[in-house]
């Protein structure tokens, strides 16, 4: 699986559960709410909320690898530096060939956390906040954000048309073949979303901390994500299956990594075999719709912009021992202060921002790294020559390390 953005959290056991497990009551079929126990121990203090981000890469299984992609998926070998061969594999159709609309179905999930060690307090992704989101809940939000909703973009100088966010994205990153006239000028990735029932959660420790707007919740991944698969998804069986990208938003609730100076995770992406799906992979995104405003270059659907972009072109973790699609090594930008060798198009850009208003609501959107980026093609395959998608990249990446 894999992912990216940071935040304090804790760690989650389930009540009634042995090892530290999560254990939890099953959920109607039709995704309706449900009640579920994470047990984190001791309440995790933390001092303060660092501005930073992590990258989360969990580890692959055999599994994983002997898995295959359910949902419509190309795959592309990109000559690179050296004449190096490089092959991904991306969602939706093939933007070398007249393949058309390919349409997605997203399931947006809105989870409410109860601290329990901290006086009930609750962070609902299903419920408007009048003090810091007033008007709409979090998952009402997501669905009426640029991820899902239409606007007419500009990239690298070029009007691409009108569309969601990430299908646009997807046009510029490869306009040489996706404009008007060309070859796959009709290609256009969908994302249609429908929303389910709230998923409960009552977290037993972990911590809450105050920010500059409200109160913001923290959790440890080590333990969410083996509860998230072993129990919430399958729960939801009867709407979330290998073909549909199920997309789980919290509300100002962020993850830390086994330790709260592994911090701050505000979404990832991931895929896994889920027991009821055996022989495929079951991708799903974890975003936080953030308005505590205590992280700098991120605000309400940055992170959603950025995990969902990341799923839509690396989603095959079942490569690089589960990190994703291979590229020569990159880094020292955006989150990356190291080196990094996959095709996650969110993370060299974490941090840059724009405004779309679509419906009359202001949103943000984080910029995203074109595939000529990674590959460092001479010229871009991007519109107006750029290798992201609102030309802050205007040359292709460094290797890494320097003179690597």
């Amino acid at each position: 699986m894999r992912h990216r953005w940071i935040a304090a959290g804790m760690s989650l056991a389930l009540a009634g559960a042995v090892g530290g497990a999560i254990a939890s009551s099953a959920a109607p079929a039709s995704g309706a709410s449900r009640g579920a126990v994470l047990d984190s121990g001791a309440a995790v203090r933390v001092s303060s909320v660092p501005n930073r981000v992590l990258e989360y890469h969990p580890a692959s299984t055999a599994a994983i690898h002997a898995a295959g992609l359910s949902l419509p998926s190309f795959s592309h070998t990109h000559v690179g530096p050296g004449g190096v061969n490089y092959t991904y594999k991306m969602v939706g159709g093939s933007p070398f060939a007249n393949t058309g609309t390919t349409t997605v179905s997203v399931k947006i999930i809105p989870v409410k956390f109860t601290f329990t060690s901290f006086a009930n307090k609750v962070f609902d992704a299903s419920s408007p906040d009048p003090t810091c989101l007033p008007g709409a809940s979090a998952a009402t939000r997501t669905k009426q954000s640029p991820v899902f909703a239409t606007h007419a973009y500009t990239n690298g100088g070029v009007s691409i048309g009108t569309g969601q966010y990430i299908e646009m994205d997807r046009r510029g990153e490869f306009w040489s073949t996706t404009k008007p006239g060309a070859i796959a000028q009709n290609n256009r990735l969908k994302l249609a979303a429908t929303t389910l029932g709230v998923q409960s959660i009552s977290v037993s420790g972990g911590s809450v901390q105050t920010t500059p707007c409200g109160k913001i919740g923290m959790i440890d991944i080590n333990s969410w994500d083996p509860f998230l698969q072993q129990n919430v998804i399958p729960s939801l069986a009867a709407s979330v299956g290998p073909g549909v990208f199920p997309l789980f938003v919290f509300y100002d609730v962020v993850l830390y990594q086994g330790s709260t100076s592994n911090c701050c995770i505000l979404g990832y992406h991931n895929a896994y075999v889920n027991p009821a799906h055996t022989g495929s992979l079951q991708t799903y995104g974890v975003a936080d719709y953030d308005t505590t405003k205590a992280f700098r270059g991120v605000a309400d659907a940055s992170v959603l912009t950025h995990e969902v972009g990341e799923w839509a072109d690396d989603p095959d973790v079942a490569q690089l021992g589960g990190r994703g699609n291979p590229t020569p090594a990159w880094g020292g930008v955006g989150q990356v202060s190291g080196c990094q060798n996959n095709l996650e198009n969110g993370d060299p850009l974490s941090g840059t921002i724009k405004t779309v208003v679509v419906g009359g609501i202001t949103f943000h959107v984080q910029e995203l790294a074109y595939v000529s980026w990674f590959y460092r093609d001479v010229p871009s395959t991007g519109a107006g020559g750029k290798y992201s998608n609102y030309g802050k990249f205007t040359h292709a990446s460094l290797p890494c390390p320097p003179g690597g």
